[in-house]
């Protein structure tokens, strides 16, 4: 029963990460999916709200293997591929979880202040993950826009 449990926790716990990488990197891309202005035939494209009911809509690099080649992707960031439109595949509570770390963290990502009573460990293990999760992007970020050559102008 353990293990059961263990495995189950495991792959949440992978979901939710996606969905945090997702969501802070649909945060500092700033794409264009503006639901009000997305015509009919566009949300079918784009799989909005799982149209199409697949299991998975936000893939790792380590999976993309076990998609076929002929199914299109609506958008990738990094080693990330979404099957269905961002601003549906994003949750609310991912939504509520990055507010909460943003509201706590400095643009580097170090801890303003604890959301809840006690030290750093007497935070919940979704949070103190979930802020290195954004420290660990935002880092990544900042060294792609840094490592760009200055725009001549």
């Amino acid at each position: 029963m353990d293990l059961c449990r263990s495995i189950i926790t495991r792959e949440v716990n992978k979901s939710r990460s996606k969905k945090l990488i997702s969501g802070i990197r649909y945060g500092l891309q700033s794409p264009d999916f503006n639901c009000e202005n997305c015509p009919d035939k566009k949300r079918k494209q784009r799989n909005c709200n799982n149209r199409q009911g697949r299991k998975e809509s936000i893939v790792n690099k380590s999976e993309w293997s076990e998609w076929p080649e002929w199914l299109k992707h609506v958008a990738k960031w990094g080693d990330l591929k979404f099957f269905e439109c961002p601003r549906s595949a994003i949750t609310a509570r991912t939504w509520e979880i990055l507010a909460l770390v943003n509201e706590t963290t400095n643009c580097e990502g170090e801890v303003l202040h604890l959301p809840f009573e006690g030290s750093w460990l007497n935070q919940p293990h979704w949070y103190r993950k979930a802020v290195s999760i954004v420290k660990k992007e935002r880092s990544e970020h900042k060294a792609k826009i840094l490592a760009k050559p200055p725009k001549k102008g």
